[in-house]
């Protein structure tokens, strides 16, 4: 596969090639359970540089966890993740979660089949941070912070997890709230950020804070790639059909964060 280099502390640059930087959303979710041990694997197996992770606070620390409420990953809905002590997330196996209704429109857009993974991952629990980044030392984190009503101790916490695991060279920090971002800056200065927009108003907002990285969606691209500095790296979320990734790169984003990085890996370096 045709990566990035590490060019600074953890800032890659685009590939000659213009092929873009493959990050692995929540370590490829169509492809292995996502924001699971064994999806980080996977992605490091497929020879990506980095891959991207979810964390929210539990009750006694942060885990990695897309989702407020565990009903779609594990069959649990009455299981809200802020209230709930890490050793109780851990009795429930999240080997064979649902793609979000959001996923599903998608998936039928695509005309994709639903990824079912059954009992072959029936032994997948959630994550703490420190357990996913000490699983998969040799590749990149791009580390998404959910907003909660725990504030910004999400941020203090996650900063500490990272130095703890010694892990501060090979994460950036990400959030689609700047008040996440403007704290994660604070605690770590030197630990490059990653803005995330949905919505045409956030990128000029997202770009009055120092970051390195800017992450949208699809139908932002145009605009931001007007809007960004050449200093700030592109990246694009979410991917999931082989076509929309060759028209993205044709475009000359940086980057693109797949749930299927194994098809977009093959299918960009034939």
């Amino acid at each position: 596969m045709s990566c990035s280099t590490v060019t600074t502390q953890t800032d890659p640059s685009v590939a000659s090639s213009r092929i873009p930087t493959i990050i692995g959303h929540r370590g490829g979710s169509l492809e292995v359970p996502e924001n699971t041990l064994a999806a980080f694997r996977y992605s490091r197996d497929l020879g990506l540089k980095w891959l991207e992770v979810d964390v929210r606070m539990a009750a006694d620390g942060v885990v990695v966890c897309h989702d407020e409420f565990l009903g779609r990953l594990g069959k649990r809905p009455d299981i809200e993740v802020w209230k709930t002590p890490i050793a109780a997330l851990k009795e429930v196996s999240v080997g064979d979660p649902m793609p979000s209704e959001y996923a599903l429109g998608k998936l039928k857009e695509f005309g994709l089949e639903v990824p079912r993974f059954g009992d072959a991952y029936v032994d997948e629990r959630i994550p703490t941070l420190t357990e996913a980044l000490q699983a998969v030392e040799d590749i990149h984190f791009m580390v998404e912070m959910k907003e909660g009503p725990y504030g910004d101790v999400l941020a203090d916490q996650a900063i500490a997890d990272i130095r703890r695991a010694d892990a501060l060279d090979r994460v950036i920090l990400g959030s689609f709230d700047p008040r996440l971002l403007d704290r994660a800056a604070q605690l770590a200065p030197d630990t490059p950020l990653i803005g995330i927009a949905e919505e045409p108003e956030m990128i000029a907002e997202l770009l009055k804070r120092p970051i390195r990285y800017l992450a949208v969606s699809e139908d932002l691209v145009e605009l931001a790639l007007k809007l960004k500095p050449t200093s700030v790296i592109l990246w694009v979320w979410t991917i999931r059909d082989l076509t929309e990734a060759k028209r993205l790169m044709a475009k000359g984003v940086d980057g693109l964060i797949s749930d299927i990085p194994k098809k977009v890996r093959d299918g960009l370096n034939p």
